[in-house]
């Protein structure tokens, strides 16, 4: 017995197959239902200062009054200011720094007592080892001649030496102790909160060594306490390298300062009680009053938002599900019934554009502004998707489009009504796209759709106003905005998301273009064969509901890789002998190979759409080259039979099976002799049942009812091209051209 799925677990596998497509989903519901009006708070609308109150207003319950969102900018603003900067204390720095100095000085001190004079070689040795041991165990650099000096110093006077030590030592402390700050004048006061351990207090500036003046302030304690300029410039080379910032700039601690100072002054000037009156029937409104009453709103629209998610979402709640829904359902009958038309995530996305920005114009331009409903772009919208899908689709999303828009529309019958007849009309009197100038149909139905719907409004009110005269105009303003609307949406749609469309199509179709006409000249052959291929593609098409027109393009460009090594082909052989018959057969079907190869790069290059550049490999799949292998066992016994297949893929739409099927049968019509229907019959009988045999059609989504059809289709459009004529009585010649 099998054991049904829990909730929990199917829910998980749900969300992981599906997450996008929801989150896309959610994402439409929530812009479409956020932008509608509030529909709370508006009861005050119609209250302006100056004007006389129609009515007493009193208060509903307690609230605050707001001070001036100006005034309550600048108090922030000097709350802000009114904290200084705060400068933070580097502890660890400051004594690793004269923990150094300390160490250094008494190392040179311990060097300078084990000074040996008894030559002048050893003086050098002394004060090149002094120069190289503090370099290389301090990476600190003395200065040759500091350390000779001190050395000379030390020879003749040792106490001297000693008493300088001890004295920069303390002037190291104290200039440490002291802080050295880095000046920034953007951020820092004349007084800051000097940051140190676990207290905090204020500090002038001034009581800094600043980091810019930290030269001058040494050399002035230097000149003060030490008795000639050379053991001076000896204490900067020494103490100068060991003194940096210690006091930093502490912008986080700075900013939540500020920041706390800022949100602790009070928004409000005042409170109102519930029950007091704020405006009186009969008398003007004030400014005061006018405050009160936009203190009021700012606190209805507080209460909304502080219940969170709900708070702002259940007013709308029912119109967020049942938008939520409409859209489910529009993905999921894409998804189910034209599955690979929503094959990449921008197909996905240009689904649901095609019912949200209509959408979003309606409730956030026209019902706002309180424009005609008429302005509502339902015809475009339903011509759109007929293009960029197909017409069942398109009438099946012109239903949701009305759906979606009485949802929004408040239910608005007029709305609802218009939606659904002017996008069915514009999609029925269009059908299949066949040229772009078929868009200009549903120019005039629009118009009488509209006119009638007025009408009809304008008889069951019996009256006739203004509002009635510009819904008139505005439905022929849409119904003449409709084809360029159209041209619009669908141009954006085929370059934003990369589809082509059925115009795309009947413009690659166009025997003008350069390759097309290049084929026509060099190939004949075989574009007299792209074009028989092509018809035969586009009945069967129609035959089983596929696109004819992709059916049709495609064969016009399946050979066009034929061009690079046209002699190699027979139906381009009519003058020539053939190629073929002085090579291996392994490099006839490599020849033959190549031309898919060469027509998919010559595609790509061209940038034809993926569904053409597809059609070039899959319309030959993994077919055997049956001659080629033939003339190679022949010669040589067993062959490898994958040395004369193609490397596929097989076909995986009923276009390109289409194409397969058509190219098969297109070929083997050259070579009956008699042409009859029943020879027709059994030869495509034989054409479909090889490649159905060799699995070619294993993944096109083709059923065997359909490829009945197809045959009948074929034979239908072959007998018509090869049907016999009649033979007509030989004309003797004028005798003047005998």
């Amino acid at each position: 017995m099998a054991v049904l799925p829990s909730t929990k677990s199917l829910f998980a596998v749900t969300w992981r197959t599906h997450a996008a497509r929801i989150l896309l989903l959610l994402f439409a519901t929530i812009l479409l239902t956020a932008l509608l009006p509030n529909p709370f708070g508006d009861e005050y609308a119609e209250l302006r200062e100056g004007a006389v109150a129609p009515r007493d207003v009193d208060a509903p319950y307690d609230f605050e009054i707001l001070k001036d969102p100006d005034q309550l900018a600048q108090e922030r603003y000097d709350a802000r200011h009114a904290i200084p900067s705060v400068v933070e204390f580097n502890d660890s720095l400051t004594k690793r720094l004269h923990q150094q100095f300390v160490v250094m000085t008494t190392r040179f001190e311990s060097e300078l007592h084990q000074l040996s004079v008894s030559s002048q070689a050893s003086h050098d040795s002394v004060v090149r080892s002094i120069v190289e041991t503090f370099f290389a165990e301090y990476r600190f650099y003395i200065p040759r001649e500091t350390t000779e000096w001190l050395v000379d110093k030390y020879i003749n006077d040792s106490h001297a030496v000693s008493d300088a030590f001890s004295r920069w030592r303390n002037l190291d402390a104290t200039l440490l102790t002291q802080g050295i700050l880095r000046l920034r004048t953007d951020v820092l006061d004349s007084v800051v909160m000097a940051k140190e351990a676990n207290s905090t207090k204020r500090r002038n500036i001034d009581t800094f060594v600043a980091e810019n003046d930290l030269q001058e302030t040494l050399l002035a304690k230097l000149r003060e306490e030490e008795p000639s300029e050379e053991m001076i410039r000896a204490a900067y080379a020494l103490l100068r390298p060991m003194l940096a910032v210690n006091w930093t700039y502490n912008a986080d601690e700075t900013d939540r300062l500020r920041d706390a100072a800022a949100s602790n002054v009070p928004s409000a000037k005042g409170i109102v009680l519930k029950g007091e009156r704020i405006i009186d029937r009969g008398k003007r409104i004030d400014e005061k009053q006018m405050d009160v009453l936009h203190s009021l709103q700012a606190k209805q629209s507080d209460m909304l938002a502080t219940h969170g998610f709900w708070g702002g979402l259940l007013p709308r709640s029912g119109i967020a599900l049942a938008t939520f829904l409409i859209l489910t359902t529009w993905l999921t009958i894409l998804l189910v019934l034209r599955p690979h038309r929503i094959r990449r995530w921008g197909d996905l996305l240009l689904a649901v554009l095609l019912l949200v920005l209509p959408l979003l114009l309606l409730s956030v331009g026209i019902l706002p502004a309180n424009w005609s409903y008429l302005y509502f772009p339902a015809g475009a919208v339903a011509m759109s998707i007929a293009i960029l899908f197909d017409v069942e689709i398109a009438l099946i999303g012109v239903g949701l489009l009305a759906g979606l828009a009485g949802v929004l529309g408040d239910g608005r019958l007029s709305l609802v009504l218009y939606t659904m007849l002017a996008g069915a009309a514009s999609v029925a009197i269009i059908g299949r796209v066949s040229t772009r100038g078929h868009l200009f149909r549903a120019t005039p139905i629009l118009i009488v759709v509209s006119t009638l719907l007025v009408v009809a409004r304008a008889a069951n009110e019996l009256m006739w106003s203004i509002d009635t005269t510009q819904d008139l105009i505005a439905g022929v303003i849409i119904a003449a905005a409709t084809p360029l609307l159209v041209f619009g949406i669908v141009f954006l749609a085929e370059k934003i998301f990369k589809i082509s469309t059925d115009l795309t199509y009947l413009e690659l179709a166009d025997f003008n273009r350069p390759i097309l006409r290049k084929l026509a000249f060099e190939a004949p052959g075989t574009f007299h064969h792209s074009i028989l291929v092509g018809a035969l593609a586009e009945a069967g098409a129609r035959a089983i509901g596929a696109n004819p027109v992709l059916a049709r393009c495609a064969a016009y460009y399946h050979d066009i890789g034929k061009l690079e090594s046209r002699d190699f082909f027979i139906e381009n052989q009519s003058d020539i002998v053939n190629p073929h018959e002085n090579i291996q057969p392994e490099q006839s079907a490599e020849i033959l190979r190549n031309h898919v190869v060469q027509g998919v790069a010559m595609a790509k290059q061209l940038r034809l759409p993926e569904e053409i550049v597809a059609a070039i490999p899959e319309h030959h799949g993994t077919m055997i080259m049956s001659f080629f292998h033939n003339r190679a066992m022949q010669e040589r016994g067993k062959v490898d039979e994958r040395s004369f297949r193609y490397r596929g893929p097989r076909p995986r739409t009923k276009e390109t099976a289409l194409l397969m099927l058509a190219d098969g049968c297109e070929a083997i019509s050259r070579t009956l002799k008699e042409a009859g229907k029943d020879e027709l019959r059994a030869a495509i009988s034989v054409i479909v049942r090889e490649r159905l045999n060799d699995g070619q059609l294993d993944h096109a989504p083709l059923s065997f009812i359909e490829i009945r059809r197809i045959e009948t289709a074929f034979a239908t459009v072959l007998d018509g091209i090869l049907h016999k004529r009649v033979t007509y009585p030989t004309v003797p010649a004028p005798k003047e051209l005998r």
